[in-house]
């Protein structure tokens, strides 16, 4: 694309273009919109990639800001609220594979949750990170201690009621990770996922496991069914077709386990 007339044109005029080929928010339509474009030359790339991360950079803050209104009242933290939180996207692959960081507070993942925004972008991998509460310096309460386990119901059960290509969740995975705020029952993380996943086929879950305590679960991942997640554990690449056990290591799926 080197002698193409338009890398000729003046960089104003190119900037303009690409305002017509890019929305305001990139990834609320398939990547493939604008991916031809972007990766057709060096220049055009360089000139391109900072344009698609300020607009959803942008649409980030601003979810986050109105995130910070759920739950005005638990989340300063030395004056500062603290409810959902990310590291800026630098490059493309970090934006593809977003990891937010957000408290286990109630009612996460309704209808009136300003989060939800995020699940109708097209993410490679989106991460959802529960962490403590910023003012819980005290031993939980009973409720508290089964936030996670209501709010993982809650998206559980949102994506498995949501109509396929009209409604649902357009990441390839999602992940609800609570390592970092272990408080959940083995049982209860179960029955609640595979009561509104097993009815739609189009989504399978993985729950991932302690590589040590096999019994404790770190969180499960919501993916689309025929989604290839790596090797099982005789080293076979293995498909997710109605879901299963994976190990994790240091951050890192180490086998999968298919149901039987």
């Amino acid at each position: 694309m080197a002698s193409s007339p338009f890398i000729e044109l003046p960089a104003e005029l190119r900037l303009r273009v690409y305002n017509f080929v890019v929305s305001a928010i990139p990834l609320a339509a398939p990547p493939t919109q604008y991916r031809g474009l972007l990766y057709s030359c060096r220049l055009v790339r360089r000139e391109l990639e900072p344009e698609i991360l300020k607009r959803m950079t942008a649409f980030l803050l601003d979810v986050q800001s109105r995130c910070r209104h759920v739950h005005p009242e638990d989340m300063v933290v030395d004056g500062s609220p603290q409810d959902l939180e990310f590291n800026i996207p630098r490059d493309m692959p970090s934006l593809y594979n977003l990891r937010i960081y957000r408290p286990s507070y109630d009612r996460l993942f309704g209808r009136d949750d300003p989060f939800m925004a995020l699940m109708y972008i097209y993410f490679n991998t989106l991460t959802i990170i529960s962490v403590k509460q910023p003012n819980r310096t005290t031993h939980r309460t009973a409720k508290e201690e089964k936030q996670t386990q209501r709010n993982m119901s809650s998206l559980a059960r949102w994506i498995g009621s949501r109509v396929p290509s009209v409604a649902g969740p357009a990441a390839k995975k999602i992940v609800y990770d609570w390592s970092e705020d272990r408080q959940n029952s083995f049982e209860t993380i179960l029955r609640n996922t595979q009561d509104w996943l097993w009815a739609n086929d189009r989504w399978a879950v993985v729950y991932r496991r302690h590589p040590r305590h096999g019994m404790k679960l770190e969180g499960v991942e919501f993916m689309r069914s025929g989604t290839a997640i790596g090797n099982d554990v005789d080293g076979n690449s293995e498909v997710v077709d109605r879901g299963g056990w994976c190990t994790m290591k240091d951050g890192v799926m180490e086998y999968f386990h298919p149901f039987a």
